[in-house]
C-alpha cells in the first residue's frame, strides 16, 4: 500500500527561521561594504583604490541580494507548506463525505492511498 506521510511542522519552523536570518544577512553585506570602502579609500595607490571600487560596485548588489533571497526562500517554504496543509484539509472533508456512515479520516495525506 502506497502513502504520504505529511508533516508541515518542522519546514514551517524552517521557513519562518530561514527567513529571520535575513537581518543577519544584511548585516553582513553592510560590514563587507564597510571595510572594501575603507580598503578603497585607505589604498595608497589611485589604480588600487579604483580596483576595490570597482570589486564592490559588482559585488554590492549581489550582496543585498542575499538578504533579500534569504527571506524569500523561508516565505516561499513556509507558504508551501501551508498549502498543504489546506489541501489535506479539503481533501479530508471532500473524501470524508461518502464515508459519513463510517469513520472518519482526519487527514487524508497520512493514511493509505492505494493505487492502480
Amino acid at each position: 500500500m502506497t502513502y504520504y506521510d505529511v508533516h508541515p511542522e518542522p519546514v514551517i519552523s524552517a521557513g519562518t527561521n530561514t527567513a529571520a536570518t535575513s537581518a543577519d544577512w544584511q548585516t553582513w553585506a553592510h560590514q563587507s561594504e564597510t571595510a572594501l570602502r575603507g580598503a578603497a579609500s585607505g589604498a595608497a595607490d589611485a589604480t588600487v583604490g579604483g580596483a576595490f571600487e570597482d570589486y564592490l560596485s559588482s559585488w554590492n548588489p549581489k550582496l543585498q541580494g542575499i538578504a533579500k533571497q534569504a527571506e524569500a526562500q523561508g516565505v516561499n517554504a513556509t507558504s508551501a507548506a501551508n498549502v498543504v496543509v489546506g489541501a489535506d484539509g479539503q481533501s479530508a472533508t471532500l473524501l470524508n463525505q461518502p464515508l459519513q456512515q463510517g469513520s472518519e479520516l482526519s487527514s487524508t495525506l497520512s493514511r493509505p492511498i492505494t493505487g492502480n
